[in-house]
């Protein structure tokens, strides 16, 4: 096997466990396994796209442009709604952002899934952060309260 495709492989797979702990320590559905292969699968698929039809007379660019609709389904299935409460959109937007950075690492452009990947992690860990912060003064207040 080419070994610039298993550091591609890998690559994607740490991407997608990074994204997928953040999802499954706050108990999410989609946790490290769905991110770890939504981009694993979003990485091959353009592997396939850029090196599977090289020297045919084909369009290698249409494997890659059916993985959006094709995560668009699957991220879609990650949202619902009861009465007037919206959930799963943060994991739908993270199977997307497994998607994008899959397919830069497929497609050899590892800066981008490394700049994007950090912006993620940034966003989702530090807003992580802020919420127990605030849960943590919102429980303590109600302490107090109930003491009074």
């Amino acid at each position: 096997m080419n070994v610039s495709y298993l550091i591609k492989l890998a690559a994607s797979a740490v991407c997608g466990f990074l994204f997928g702990i953040e999802r499954q320590k706050s108990n999410k559905d989609a946790g490290i396994r769905t991110n770890m292969l939504v981009c694993l699968a979003a990485c091959t698929l353009v592997i396939v796209s850029k090196e599977g039809f090289v020297g045919l007379d084909a369009d290698v660019s249409r494997v890659a442009a059916s993985v959006i609709p094709g995560i668009g389904f699957l991220g879609a299935g990650s949202i619902f709604m009861r009465g007037n409460h919206v959930s799963g959109l943060t994991t739908s937007s993270v199977i997307r952002i497994d998607t994008a950075v899959g397919m830069a690492i497929g497609a050899g452009l590892y800066e981008l899934a490394a700049g994007v990947s950090l912006v993620v992690c940034t966003i989702m860990y530090g807003t992580q952060l802020l919420e127990n912060k605030k849960r943590a003064k919102m429980k303590k207040q109600t302490w107090e309260d109930k003491s009074v």
